[in-house]
């Protein structure tokens, strides 16, 4: 049973991230797309002005045909001009995580790091608002990358955390065959690569995603030594609201799953499973179902407080988000990152 509701959750799990917009295939395509509109507006800006410039050097025919060639230039790099600011906004979920128990989480199952000297150093706890999905894979992409370099007896890698005011640093070191002084400058460009049959986007997408966080990311290197990945993220980046939950609904089974995979999430999550005194300013959700009996009242109190309020039930009430029985886990994740 156990086996089956572990499966049961993983599964769920794969749902939940969809819902929130970081399924796995979906990861670089912002900044994939980011970058190929900056590729395609760059090559465009030329065809522009030389179309131009050929447009005072001819007449007639020609010169309708170069104008509408140069209108649509216009028109197509406005296009990609839109989209691209548009992209840069990409909206991605992040929670408040420990940040060294977060790295130690992402390695602790690699077997690869169990055959060569690899240490972790955290200074201190530091916790930081972050999106798991997405700095799960920068730190895998750079652990790849380390490990793809390898080539002595003595193989190395190190991890570094540490605080620098309102600064957390992350430093990947280790002592592969380094990078070159002329392509150090460009490790963290799109398809730039100097491995045959590779995309060159391993390194882009960590760029892309410590950018999107508010942080920077640089590389140091020492060519047949060792290299150097420092991230640096800042602790407080912006104004967010992590969500707390009350879940007011009977003992049973599905609460039960929904609980904990709800906690598997690192949701915020408790639970009354009886009618009680509910400080409502401790919540920014309330999920009630009609079985345990909460009143109107409560609902209303908690729609004033601009709580956001899922009642599971049999008939419709005015002002919540409704969800009929029997309801499903995934109606209520989605319900409550909608």
């Amino acid at each position: 049973m156990e086996r089956t509701e572990e499966i049961l959750i993983n599964e769920i799990r794969n749902i939940i991230s969809g819902i929130r917009g970081e399924p796995e295939a979906l990861y670089l395509l912002p900044e994939l797309v980011l970058s190929i509109i900056h590729k395609v507006n760059n090559k465009m800006t030329p065809l522009i002005g030389y179309t131009q410039l050929l447009m005072k050097d001819s007449e007639g025919k020609v010169q309708e045909r170069l104008k509408k060639i140069y209108s649509s230039g216009l028109i197509a790099s406005s296009i990609l001009s839109s989209l691209f600011e548009y992209l840069k906004t990409f909206p991605f979920p992040r929670r408040i995580c420990e940040l060294g128990e977060f790295v130690k989480e992402v390695v602790e199952g690699d077997e690869r790091l169990k055959k060569i000297d690899f240490r972790i150093l955290v200074n201190e706890p530091i916790n930081l608002p972050i999106n798991k999905a997405q700095m799960r894979e920068v730190i895998r992409r750079i652990i790849d990358n380390s490990l793809e370099v390898l080539d002595k007896q003595e193989k190395r890698i190190e991890i570094n955390i540490s605080r620098e005011e309102n600064i957390a640093i992350i430093e990947f070191w280790d002592n592969g065959e380094g990078i070159d002084s002329e392509n150090l400058n460009n490790i963290f460009e799109p398809f730039f690569t100097t491995k045959e049959g590779r995309a060159g986007l391993g390194l882009s997408f960590v760029h892309g995603i410590v950018k999107n966080h508010g942080g920077d990311v640089k590389a140091d290197s020492e060519k047949g030594k060792w290299t150097k990945i420092t991230i640096s993220l800042p602790i407080t980046p912006f104004e967010w609201r992590e969500e707390r939950i009350l879940l007011l609904a009977p003992e049973n089974d599905f609460y039960g799953l929904f609980f904990k995979l709800a906690k598997s999430e690192s949701i915020n999550i408790e639970w009354e499973k009886l009618k009680k005194e509910i400080d409502l300013k401790k919540y920014t959700h309330i999920i009630v179902d009609e079985e345990i009996g909460v009143s109107d009242e409560v609902i209303k109190d908690s729609l004033k407080s601009n709580l956001k309020v899922i009642f599971i039930g049999k008939e419709k009430r005015e002002g919540v988000i409704f969800i009929k029985k029997p309801a499903s886990l995934i109606g209520i994740f989605s319900r409550i990152y909608s």
